[in-house]
This record gives structure tokens, C-alpha cells and sequence, in this order.
């Protein structure tokens, strides 16, 4: 594990790819902290496979379908594998990706019926059972079209579960009348909506954007990430992004263990990079774990940006 300029370099592979970790000033914070494992994040997708740059951060699986029982469900399409990947992977083992929190506990919650399809009941019932069991972040890599009274209903009944929601790939603006992407518009306090930045630090025109609807961005463009073998590919999307957050979140609460949830909405908003379209296309700007750290160092947002 290199060091330079106060940044941690871990010897992973793919490391030198990830271009993301660099845009949101991760290495920066590794020097203080990669994570602990007395954090847990619920990943809330179709499923996790235990591969092998994943399996020291993962705890035992559960599914919900709609009831929550502990099972260990196959990825039926390494979308939620590459999704923990980004966020969790083991770092400075010289395998594969560094997650952003290289040490965190990650519970795979697959959030489907019998046929496998995800269910909104199922994903409400996943949000309701990663809060009863005490986990304080989730990664919801996932949009609901229409009306989900059922899974608002369950984030609201978590208030101390912060959910990382993507703001969808459809180029829409959420904030415009007739577009419902749940769970990115529900205005609970405790959901962050993020969309997609490119390599060159714009938003992708792809993904969804709203200057009242989305709360952040965060590399989602081009991410290296690992597939249900343990590959190295590359994915896009505001499902990507979602990690991106999600793992800085747990880096934040690893250094803030008592940390509330406002506390981490706050930081993780008020140390945002902004951007030219803030205000516009986004609530804050780009993500920047570094200043957001030193918001919850400061204990007050006065040292963020807003």
C-alpha cells in the first residue's frame, strides 16, 4: 500500500483504472480510514455472488420475497455483484478493484419473488428489515415507475436507514410533471437521489437530473466493476453511481460512528463539488468525500459548501 501527497494507493489491480475514487477524493480519506467492519451496508438488488475480492466483506445473505429469511441467492444478472463490488470490494489484497470502503460489512438482500423478478413489496419489506436489524445505509440500485406507496412507506418507517436511490437513465427531468421515478423523487429526508457523472466530470445526457429531484452525482460512467466471475468489466449507468455514495457514506459513519443519518445526508450534500449545471440539473454538485469528512469533522456544515 503506497502512499503519496496523503493519498492511499493499494496495490489492487484494477485500482489504476478507477478513475472514480480520484474524482471523488477517496484516496484522500484512506489515509484516515478504508472503512470498518462495524459498518453494514444493505445492498438491495436481485442478489451478490460471493466471488473472491468480495467474499471477506460479505455477511450472510438474506431474501425477501416478499418475506425476509436468510437465503443466499445466485445474481441472476451481476448487476448487484458488480454494484457491491464498487462499493465493497476488499482492497490492498492484489486482487482485482479497491471498493471505496475497502472494509465494511455488505448484506446482500435480494429483493425478489419466485419467478426472481424484483417486486415492490419485497423491496419495501428489504428496506423494513435492514432498519429492524440496525444497518444504517443501503444501496437501492433500483427504479420503480408510478406510485410505490409501499416502499415510501418503508423508508419513511427507517429514519435512521440512509437509502442511496439512482436517479434513473431515461434523460428525463425529474422535477417536470408526469415523471415518476421512484424511489428518487419521494421526498423523505433520509433518501439520496444520485445520477451519473462521465470521466470528464460532466453528467451523462443519459441519466435522469432535476435541480429539486437529485441530490448528488458520483462516477457511474465507464466504472470498472467485477462481474459474477470476479472479471474486471466496465458499466454505466445511475445504478453505478449508487455505490459510489453509498461506500463514502460508510467511510463517513467509519469515522463518525455516532453519526445520524441528517448528519450524513448533510455532509455527504454540503461537501459536494458544484457544478455548472447545480441548481439546475442537481440539488448540490459532485461528490467529494475529503471536504465531506471535514463537514463532519467541523461538526457543523460552515467548512462544506453550502
Amino acid at each position: 500500500m503506497g502512499c503519496g501527497s496523503g493519498q492511499v494507493r493499494p496495490n489492487d489491480p484494477a485500482v489504476v483504472d478507477q478513475w472514480g475514487l480520484a474524482s471523488a477524493a477517496v484516496p484522500s480519506v484512506w489515509s484516515r480510514t478504508a472503512g470498518s467492519s462495524d459498518v453494514t451496508v444493505a445492498v438491495i438488488d436481485g442478489g451478490v455472488d460471493a466471488i473472491a475480492d468480495l467474499q471477506a466483506n460479505l455477511a450472510p445473505a438474506v431474501r425477501c420475497r416478499p418475506e425476509c429469511v436468510p437465503e443466499a441467492t445466485p445474481d441472476p444478472d451481476g448487476h448487484g455483484t458488480s454494484v457491491a463490488s464498487v462499493l465493497g470490494s476488499v482492497g490492498d489484497n492484489r486482487i482485482g478493484l479497491a471498493g471505496v470502503a475497502w472494509t465494511v460489512r455488505i448484506v446482500p438482500i435480494a429483493a425478489t419473488d419466485d419467478r426472481g423478478e424484483l417486486s415492490p413489496i419485497a423491496v419495501a419489506n428489504s428496506v423494513r428489515w435492514a432498519a429492524q436489524h440496525g444497518i444504517r445505509i443501503a444501496a437501492l440500485p433500483l427504479t420503480l415507475g408510478g406510485d410505490q406507496p409501499e416502499v415510501e412507506r418503508a423508508i419513511v418507517e427507517s429514519p435512521d436507514l440512509l437509502v442511496v436511490v439512482p436517479a434513473g437513465n431515461d434523460g428525463l427531468d425529474l422535477d417536470a410533471s408526469g415523471t415518476s421515478v421512484q424511489p428518487c423523487v419521494q421526498p423523505a429526508p433520509n433518501v439520496v437521489c444520485v445520477t451519473a457523472l462521465r470521466p470528464d466530470g460532466t453528467i451523462d445526457e443519459r441519466s435522469n437530473r432535476g435541480g429539486v429531484s437529485v441530490d448528488l452525482a458520483a462516477p457511474g460512467i465507464d466504472v470498472p466493476a467485477a462481474d459474477r466471475r470476479g472479471r474486471i468489466i466496465r458499466v454505466s449507468g445511475t445504478s453505478f453511481a449508487v455505490p459510489m455514495v453509498a461506500g463514502a457514506a460508510a467511510l463517513l459513519l467509519s469515522a463518525h460512528p455516532d453519526a445520524t443519518t441528517q448528519d450524513l445526508q448533510d455532509a455527504l450534500r454540503c461537501g459536494a463539488r458544484p457544478l455548472p449545471t447545480t441548481g439546475a440539473d442537481i440539488s448540490t454538485g459532485a461528490l467529494d468525500v475529503d471536504v465531506s469528512l471535514r463537514v463532519l469533522d467541523d461538526g457543523s456544515a460552515t467548512i462544506g459548501r453550502c
